[in-house]
């Protein structure tokens, strides 16, 4: 949403035909129309959430198949739907951090160490407009000037609150703003009733599975193509005969991943929490391409 100064004032290049006519968008700063949040959890249960970047706000048992707030709990920041959180860890799509916007729960708690919320309070804004606008990263541009990268192993950017409240915004009038975000959110809609078409071919595939693979006692598939329904029954082999165990050692400048349960094998810099393993590459084990990886830790999944 590219809006620029002409003869008339600020407009976009592209507008929509009733508003030909209306006035030039004008400038407000963020904290001109927010409010900080940081109303904390305490003891008081909440759902806690995580974020993925270009998706939004997710619960932590979706993400990692498990709650990992631990002690920190009672100083996670508490937020209500509608509201803003600025998660301050770098990323390729968002180097500069990621603005969500809570939609799918009346209430939720964020970890204070890496994120920033704040509520938009201005009678004349439309919150689903700044969830498009930050969606866009309009705010990266503004904040790339400012940041600096922090010490820490997970990438959280040095960020100064004010520096995010000092931001300047270009705002039409309210029906304007309605009428832009409206326009992506349907945009948004499609997209995600494409993605429930690609889930389901993903539960497709699942059932496939279970059934182009013996169960456990049988030599067998249920379910086999023609060709080889008169072939020799499966052989069992022990996992040791065909696979060797890699032990070699990380090198120098190599990136360090971690498994997740959602998107499987991921940078850590690219993951919004705390890691009190090895930071060090020479540290961990060496993973070349087409390798696979176990991970020995219990995680579950509540479906």
């Amino acid at each position: 949403m590219k809006v620029e100064q002409n003869k008339q004032g600020l407009v976009p290049k592209l507008r929509f035909p009733e508003f030909q006519s209306e006035p030039d968008w004008g400038e407000k700063k963020l904290g001109d129309i927010s409010i900080p949040i940081e109303e904390r959890a305490g003891g008081i249960k909440y759902t806690l959430m995580s974020v993925t970047t270009g998706v939004g706000l997710v619960s932590q048992m979706d993400k990692f198949g498990r709650e990992i707030a631990g002690n920190a709990y009672k100083n996670y920041y508490v937020i209500l739907k509608g509201d803003f959180a600025y998660n301050k860890s770098a990323t390729k799509q968002y180097p500069e951090g990621y603005i969500s916007q809570l939609i799918d729960y009346d209430s939720a708690a964020l970890p204070n160490s890496i994120f920033t919320c704040f509520r938009i309070t201005a009678l004349n804004a439309y919150s689903q407009f700044f969830n498009q606008l930050f969606q866009a990263n309009f705010h990266g541009k503004w904040l790339k000037k400012f940041i600096t990268i922090g010490a820490r192993a997970h990438g959280s950017l040095n960020v100064d609150s004010d520096d995010l409240f000092c931001m300047p915004i270009n705002l039409p009038q309210y029906d304007e703003q309605q009428k832009i975000a409206d326009c992506l959110s349907s945009l948004d809609e499609l997209i995600t009733a494409h993605n429930k078409k690609l889930d389901n071919l993903k539960l497709h595939k699942n059932g496939l599975m279970q059934q182009l693979f013996p169960s456990v006692g049988e030599t067998v598939p249920r379910l086999r193509f023609p060709e080889f329904w008169d072939m020799e029954d499966w052989q069992e082999k022990k996992a040791g005969s065909l696979f060797m165990n890699r032990i070699e050692a990380g090198e120098a400048g190599l990136p360090i991943y971690s498994m997740t349960m959602s998107e499987g094998m991921i940078e850590r810099s690219l993951l919004d929490r705390e890691f009190d393993d090895i930071a060090k590459p020479e540290g961990n084990k060496k993973a070349h391409k087409n390798d696979i990886v176990y991970t020995n830790t219990c995680i579950s999944k509540i479906t």
